[in-house]
C-alpha cells in the first residue's frame, strides 16, 4: 500500500519511490518502447494500491499518444479492461502495456490538449481585466496582430 508523509503531499509507493516519479518513469518508459521497465513501473504503481488509478493513467495515455494512429486498440484495451474489473488478473495490466510498448504513438493530442489548456487559463484571466471585449474581438486582435503567445 502506500505510504503517505505527515505534513507533506508526497505520497510513496510500496517500494517508497514517490508516486509522481513513478507515474512520469511509466510515461517514458512506454513512449521509449522499454518493455521491461514500463511493466515494473506499471506493477509498482498497481501493486502499491492504485489499482484502478493505474488503468485511469494508461487511458489518458492512449489518448494522448496512442489514439490517432491506433484506433482500432481501444476495443482491446476496453475489453481487457472490462476483464480486469470481473477478475482482477493483474495479467491485464501487462497486456496493456506491452501491447502499449509495440504500438506507434504521436504527441499531438497530448500537445494540442495542454496548449488549449494554457490558452483558457491565460485568457481567462487577461479577459476578466477587460470586460468590455469579447473573447472572439480578443482572438481576431491577437490574429491581426501576429501575437499568438496572448
Amino acid at each position: 500500500m502506500s505510504t503517505p508523509l505527515p505534513k507533506s503531499s508526497l505520497i510513496l509507493t510500496r517500494y517508497l519511490y514517490i508516486k509522481e516519479e513513478v507515474v512520469a518513469a511509466l510515461l517514458l518508459a512506454l513512449l521509449d518502447k522499454r518493455e521491461d521497465c514500463a511493466l515494473f513501473w506499471a506493477y509498482e504503481l498497481y501493486y502499491s494500491g492504485f489499482q484502478t488509478e493505474t488503468f485511469a493513467f494508461l487511458w489518458s495515455i492512449y489518448y494522448d499518444f496512442y489514439a490517432t494512429l491506433n484506433p482500432t486498440f481501444e476495443q482491446f484495451f476496453l475489453s481487457t479492461h472490462k476483464e480486469w474489473i470481473k477478475t482482477n488478473d493483474p495479467c491485464a495490466l501487462g497486456n496493456i502495456v506491452i501491447n502499449l510498448c509495440i504500438r506507434p504513438f504521436t504527441t499531438d493530442c497530448f500537445m494540442l490538449r495542454h496548449v488549449v489548456e494554457q490558452f483558457v487559463v491565460s485568457t481567462s484571466s487577461s479577459l476578466k481585466e477587460d470586460n468590455d471585449n469579447s473573447i472572439s474581438h480578443k482572438i481576431a486582435d491577437w490574429l491581426a496582430e501576429h501575437n499568438y503567445e496572448c
